[in-house]
């Protein structure tokens, strides 16, 4: 339900362990995209390059990548991960999306990942992002819906909780800036009302089933994290401390390292043409 930065992990290191932990599932969303040879994507919010090597594979030969985002220090980082990249040609630019530097469209495809879920105005945003894509090119947008998150075997009425506790979070922006975790159920309306034609809609179940790798077990401690300091606020003290004690490696009700634990949640990836 956003970054946590009390967790000790910088930007660059979230979305790098966030990302790796969910690649499987990810490359295939890139798999399913409508990408084809030669294409320029214009990628908005890049962050650190994580998706750019999956992207220059799907417009080999002749493609080409712009990533953009405001971080010049995550910029730099994709610059240095990316540099052995020779599928497509790649170019990076520190730009805020509200006023990229584009006179005339440009792009085939326009990505964008992890984002939408904090515009408070996304319809307008889309619709300013559009003008940068050619006319009949294609937009693809992919974000998270929390609600649909399960851990197992936490008991379901205390998922259930926390679950709504952060949705009580969300309505009432008690996180410090603007954030819809549950933006991925709207991306089709948010198109339609932004006048994107063509829709398509694809949700990805992401799951994890123990034994967890470190990697694996990282994440959700640090999802698990997240979702509790979210919905502190709106949880008593008991479920509070029953949810800390499930994911304490310290506790003897530590979850992840039972046979069978499982952890659920969905991505979203919306289509359209311009």
């Amino acid at each position: 339900m956003g970054k946590d930065s009390s967790y000790f992990l910088t930007e660059a290191e979230w979305l790098t362990l966030h990302h790796q932990a969910l690649s499987r599932e990810r490359r295939q969303m890139v798999e399913d995209f409508p990408l084809q040879p030669g294409d320029r994507v214009l990628d908005v919010a890049c962050g650190n390059g994580l998706w750019e090597p999956w992207l220059a594979e799907r417009v080999a030969p002749g493609g080409q990548i712009i990533g953009v985002d405001l971080s010049p220090a995550l910029l730099s980082l994709a610059r240095e991960q990316n540099k052995e990249c020779a599928e497509a040609v790649l170019h990076w630019i520190a730009a805020d999306l509200q006023a990229l530097p584009f006179s005339s469209p440009w792009a085939d495809v326009l990505f964008c990942a992890n984002t939408f879920q904090y515009f408070p105005q996304p319809v307008e945003v889309l619709q300013k992002l559009s003008q940068i894509v050619r006319r009949g090119g294609r937009i693809i947008i992919k974000d998270v819906d929390v609600a649909h998150i399960t851990f197992s075997p936490l008991p379901v009425d205390l998922v259930e909780r926390t679950v709504l506790a952060g949705i009580q979070a969300a309505q009432e922006q008690k996180v410090g800036h603007y954030h819809d975790p549950f933006v991925g159920r709207k991306l089709p309306q948010i198109f339609a009302q932004a006048g994107i034609r063509h829709l398509q809609t694809r949700t990805y179940g992401v799951q994890k089933v123990a034994p967890f790798t470190p990697l694996e077990t990282q994440f959700l401690q640090t999802i698990a994290k997240v979702v509790i300091d979210y919905a502190r606020e709106y949880l008593t003290a008991q479920d509070r401390t029953a949810w800390q004690r499930y994911f304490d490696p310290h506790s003897p009700q530590y979850v992840l390292h039972q046979p069978g634990a499982y952890f659920y949640t969905v991505e979203v990836v919306t289509i359209g043409q311009v």
